[in-house]
């Protein structure tokens, strides 16, 4: 914090001293709006009166004392300037403090300063002709420059110095600061999107502030939660490649006693083997599932959405009509696009098998194929029971169930929506779900189509 709170403190002060330094120079290179102010003759004549009355008091009753004209020109002048009357010794007659620079242009016989002090110092003018040794010194109270920065002209040109001013510093301080709040910005972006090996402390530099401390801080959590789920994704794998071996021999098993089992055993052991199959297939997704996570680029090529979600259909049918359950398919035209066929077969395969276990008896799940030329949507409904507004993003998640089967087994397989939505996002695609009315799901898998 104490570096960006002296970073603003100059920058303010910056801007004071330019506005400062341009407009005293401004001040002088402008016209005098008032000519005879500003060349100083108003004071001249002034002066001028003062010793005039002086001269008369000399020769007058009073000769010889100069305390009533010195008192009179006081009192008069005081709104408009010091006026002095110095006796030929050099002390005011009045007794007032008489500054230096009074006593040296008397000495020399001219205002001697130049350059900033003269721009600086209040006028002084003099009259000492014909006093008997005494003179009349008149001294301005504002400095020539306060009395020009005081013009309206001259407020003008400070008001616009202090705009620029002000925007160049806030131009530079903005960006010294949004920089590398864009670059957080964007990594978090990225993280968002699933990157993972994004890093922002390089992008800043060498500063030592405290964006650079939360770069840091925040390349330290993007690296820790990069561990974390690369040995989650590695413990999965590792555990699904064990079980598959156990797996394998079960199977081998229940092939040798099916010959010498009787009827009742049969029918346990066909029971068994459907278990077997199942678990063998969730471990094979939980292995599709680990590649794809860790997947970055996929293969690309021309493919009619039309006949693959048409295939699915056709498979999907199949194994409805045993519980009673349709698959209606309808389509509109569709260009041919660009996309990795598995992994898009994959993905509505797991959403309209997911549909199937959830809708009802007697019902139909509704596939729909529809393209507006930027975009292919795929949209797949079913008459269940729905799912809670708040869980709709999280049954994209791997074995995440938000309620029960119609026939009372779990919702899914624990990890199809989840296989499907990352094959979506490689395609930089966007899969969705909502609610139906008066009941059901509807999932949507939008692709870009690619020319």
């Amino acid at each position: 914090m104490s570096r960006f709170f002296w970073r603003i403190l100059l920058s303010t002060w910056f801007v004071v001293a330019v506005t400062t330094a341009v407009s005293l120079w401004v001040a002088t290179l402008m016209p005098a709006s008032d000519p005879t102010v500003a060349s100083g003759h108003r004071m001249d004549r002034l002066v001028a009166l003062v010793a005039r009355d002086l001269r008369a008091a000399q020769s007058g009753p009073m000769a010889g004392d100069p305390l009533g004209a010195a008192r009179d020109a006081a009192l008069d002048l005081a709104p408009l300037f010091d006026v002095f009357i110095l006796a030929p010794d050099g002390r005011d007659v009045l007794g007032r403090d008489v500054s230096e620079d009074v006593r040296d242009t008397l000495q020399k016989g001219v205002d001697h300063r130049d350059g900033i002090d003269a721009l600086l110092a209040p006028r002084i003018v003099y009259e000492n002709t014909d006093l008997a040794g005494y003179a009349v010194v008149a001294v301005e109270p504002v400095a020539p420059v306060s009395r020009a920065l005081a013009r309206r002209d001259v407020r003008l040109v400070q008001l616009a110095l202090l705009a620029i001013a002000s925007a160049l510093a806030a131009v530079l301080l903005a960006r010294f600061v949004v920089r590398p709040v864009r670059a957080l910005q964007q990594a978090g972006r990225q993280v968002a999107a699933g990157d993972l090996t994004v890093r922002v402390a390089p992008r800043v530099g060498a500063r030592k502030d405290d964006i650079a401390q939360l770069a840091h801080d925040f390349d330290a959590m993007t690296a820790r939660i990069d561990t974390l789920l690369s040995s989650q994704q590695r413990l999965m794998r590792d555990v699904s490649h064990e079980l598959r071996s156990p797996l394998a021999r079960l199977q081998a098993l229940i092939s040798i006693a099916r010959q010498s089992g009787s009827d009742d055993d049969l029918e346990r052991l066909d029971r068994m083997e459907a278990e077997l199959e199942r678990l063998d297939t969730l471990i094979g997704d939980i292995l599709m599932f680990a590649r794809l996570q860790v997947r970055a680029e996929i293969e690309r090529h021309p493919t009619d959405i039309v006949d693959l979600v048409q295939t699915v259909c056709d498979d999907a049918a199949i194994e409805a009509q045993a519980e009673h359950k349709q698959v209606v398919f309808e389509a509109e035209e569709t260009p041919v696009i660009e996309v990795d066929s598995g992994l898009i077969h994959s993905a509505i395969d797991n959403v309209v098998r997911n549909a199937l276990r959830h809708t009802p008896a007697a019902t139909a799940v509704r596939v729909r194929v529809d393209s507006n030329g930027a975009r292919v949507r795929v949209t797949v409904e079913d008459d269940g029971p729905g799912v809670p507004e708040s869980s709709l993003a999280e049954i994209f998640e791997p074995f995440v169930r938000v309620g029960r089967a119609p026939s009372g087994r779990n919702p899914s397989g624990g990890i199809g929506l989840a296989i499907a939505q990352r094959s979506v996002r490689l395609h930089a695609g966007v899969i969705r779900a909502s609610n139906r009315e008066p009941s059901g799901l509807r999932v949507e898998i939008v692709l870009p189509t690619l020319h």
